[in-house]
């Protein structure tokens, strides 16, 4: 994917930035992280809560950084967020998690997409944003055949997927399933279909 949560992170402190605020030590730059997981959010629909950002305050809040000082963020909260959605707002040649997750659900054989689709589950750090998984939720329904229904659900705990990898890398049963980098170069995906443990 190449986007993760520094990429959201430093993307909203270019809006801040373009706000008129200014950030020049490190720990200002550090505080951006912070503000961003205690007040950033996915817009269920970008353009509409965009709108309502242009003519209310009702999504501004208000954030107290280290040194005292305080600002307000308002539409930067979700547009720092919506670069999951548009990754080449941060950078080029990237692919929204909705494309992926799409495109991941079209390699697969026809009877395991509707398993899949219905057990879209996120996890890390950028998934603890409020409302990513309903957004998700449409963003894939669009995409994926009408023929499939679509669930998602977001790990309440930023660091599950490293402790659900740990455990699972720690089973001895898993090491015959595991793929080192040779044998993927070697056969490509397909070689998951000869590794099944």
């Amino acid at each position: 994917m190449g986007l993760g949560g520094r990429d959201v992170t430093n993307y909203l402190l270019q809006l801040l930035l373009r706000s008129g605020y200014l950030f020049t030590t490190i720990s200002e730059k550090q505080a951006i992280q912070q503000l961003k997981e205690a007040l950033s959010y996915v817009a269920l629909d970008y353009e509409q809560e965009l709108k309502k950002a242009e003519t209310s305050t009702d999504c501004q809040r208000v954030y107290t950084l280290p040194d005292g000082q305080t600002i307000t963020v308002g539409s930067e909260r979700f547009r720092c967020a919506e670069a999951l959605f548009k990754p080449y707002w941060a950078g080029p040649d990237r692919e929204g998690v909705h494309m992926l997750i799409y495109q991941s659900l079209m390699k697969c054989e026809d009877e395991l997409r509707g398993v899949l689709s219905k057990n879209i589950v996120l996890a890390g750090g950028n998934t603890m944003f409020g409302g990513i998984a309903e957004r998700m939720l449409n963003e894939v329904t669009t995409l994926i055949p009408v023929s499939l229904t679509c669930h998602v659900d977001a790990l309440p705990d930023k660091h599950s997927i490293w402790m659900g990898g740990s455990i699972l890398a720690s089973l001895k049963s898993f090491e015959n399933m595991m793929i080192n980098i040779n044998e993927y170069y070697e056969y490509g995906p397909s070689i998951v279909h000869r590794k099944k443990g």
